[in-house]
């Protein structure tokens, strides 16, 4: 598998902007944890990848987390374009039928599937980051993993549809905690976990980051995650 020079990724530039003031309160509670991601692409070949079988999507979303380097593939592994294009369109439009999303209309708009590979915590993972835009200004990018084609993490840009001064003004940490609340519940029916339990690290109504405490009880095998979600006026991002 050979990869090729492109540019930096849509979501973690996201990252970079919308978090920027957030991350000293961030390192305080991750301080085990590598949150600050260094990007960069490079030729790559003959990338060594764990067996599918080895990776569920839990493993995946834990690692995912601790992502240190990106690099741009040409191709996935075992997900196609297609259907990680496919994949991230069924996430849209389950938030939208949630109403966590303003999804615009029943067809999926125009995207693209780019494959990338992220070294986390020593461990490769390929995943592809599935970009949506609209006409009326909102981005979306769904980043799916190759091995499961399931949602390992998302950002939301809405820039132009939301009145910033407006929503500062009417915004309160409640309806902040709402928001969080019903990300969860989606994430919780999702991925089947028992149980998701929200904690609030920073709440000021219009801005707000909270981690997502993930259990699940399978045979005698326990899953337990904590994953991220920061929401900003304009931006909604879980777990980069």
């Amino acid at each position: 598998m050979k990869g090729k020079h492109t540019l930096i990724p849509l979501f973690l530039t996201l990252l970079l902007i919308v978090l920027g003031g957030a991350m000293p309160r961030l390192f305080s509670a991750f301080q085990d944890r590598r949150l600050e991601a260094e990007v960069f692409t490079r030729q790559i070949e003959n990338v060594e990848l764990a067996p599918v079988d080895q990776q569920s999507i839990y493993t995946a979303l834990s690692l995912f987390s601790q992502q240190s380097n990106v690099m741009n593939l040409t191709t996935g592994n075992r997900t196609t374009a297609e259907q990680a294009k496919a994949a991230a369109w069924d996430v849209l439009s389950a938030l939208g039928a949630d109403g966590l999303l303003p999804v615009e209309g029943d067809d999926p708009p125009e995207s693209e599937a780019v494959a990338l590979l992220a070294i986390c915590d020593a461990t490769p993972i390929v995943f592809w980051q599935v970009t949506f835009g609209s006409p009326s200004g909102l981005s979306y990018a769904v980043l799916i993993d190759d091995a499961t084609s399931e949602m390992i993490a998302f950002a939301l840009s809405d820039v132009q549809t939301i009145d910033y001064m407006e929503l500062q003004r009417t915004s309160t940490p409640e309806a902040c905690r709402q928001r969080a609340a019903g990300w969860a519940d989606f994430f919780k029916t999702y991925y089947q976990f028992d149980e998701v339990e929200l904690e609030e690290l920073y709440n000021g109504g219009v801005m707000g980051d909270f981690l997502l405490h993930c259990e699940k009880q399978s045979g005698e095998t326990a899953v337990s995650l904590v994953l991220p979600l920061y929401i900003r006026a304009q931006q909604l991002i879980w777990n980069i």
